[in-house]
Formats: C-alpha cells, structure tokens, sequence
C-alpha cells in the first residue's frame, strides 16, 4: 500500500511537468530553409546520372554566358535572349458576379510581362538590382 501511495504521488507531481512539456511549441526557427539545396547535394552524391546532367547543364549555361560577354566586348549589339513561359489562368466561380472577365486576366498579364522586361510605368533607377529579366509570360 505504501509503495502504491509513493508511485500514485510521484505521478501526481510530475503530470504537470508531461503536460508542460508536451504542450511547448518548439521555437521558430531563427531563419527561413528550405531543403532543396540539401537534396542536392545528396542526389549530387548519390545518383552520378543527375550529377552529370548537372555538370552538363552547368557548362552550357557558363559556355552562353562567355560567348555573350565576349561578344559585347567585342561591340555586338546582341539582341535579348527573351524566354517565354505559357501561363494558363484558371478562374473558379460559382455565379456570373464571381467571374473575372478575360479583359482583367489579359491586363494583368501585361502588368507582369511590364514588370519583368522594366517597361513598368513606374519604374525607377532607385532600385540598381533592377533589370530587364528577358522573361515574357503569354496565353
């Protein structure tokens, strides 16, 4: 009966110490990851197949960069290498007042397509990193 008393009173004391513990959300983190880098770096390690179509694409990409930048050099006026990304815009209503008409989704796409080559009409030199992405989106 003693021991029984003991072990019901040790419990009793340390119920609230599992709930406090339990009920504890961990803290944020101090900042952002995201785990993409890492799996890279393991398929990098593991699968020689990926590992190569990597090397490979990292040549082609510094082999263009070169021949732009020797071009220039060399007094090219090269003309924008443009890339286009067909969007699809999906538009989900239930009744005709929720629909957005396709005049709307068009002036949008202009808007990106604005700020992503600079031509946006607000458009500034406060900001140097800004640039000309060569990036259009169409229908």
């Amino acid at each position: 009966m003693r021991i029984a008393l003991h072990f019901v009173l040790a419990l009793m004391l340390s119920i609230p110490q599992l709930v406090s513990a339990q009920s504890k959300t961990p803290p944020a983190p101090t900042q952002r990851e995201c785990a993409a880098h890492d799996k890279h770096v393991q398929l990098m390690g593991m699968d020689a197949a990926y590992a190569k179509r990597h090397s490979d694409l990292e040549m082609q990409t510094d082999a263009f960069v070169q021949s732009r930048q020797e071009a220039r050099e060399n007094g090219a006026q090269l003309q924008p290498v443009v890339v286009t990304i067909p969007v699809v815009f999906h538009v989900v209503y239930a009744n005709d007042a929720e629909n957005i008409p396709d005049s709307k989704l068009l002036e949008q796409l202009q808007v990106l397509n604005d700020d992503f080559r600079r031509l946006n009409a607000d458009q500034d030199n406060i900001w140097p990193q800004a640039a000309d992405t060569e990036i259009e989106f169409c229908l």
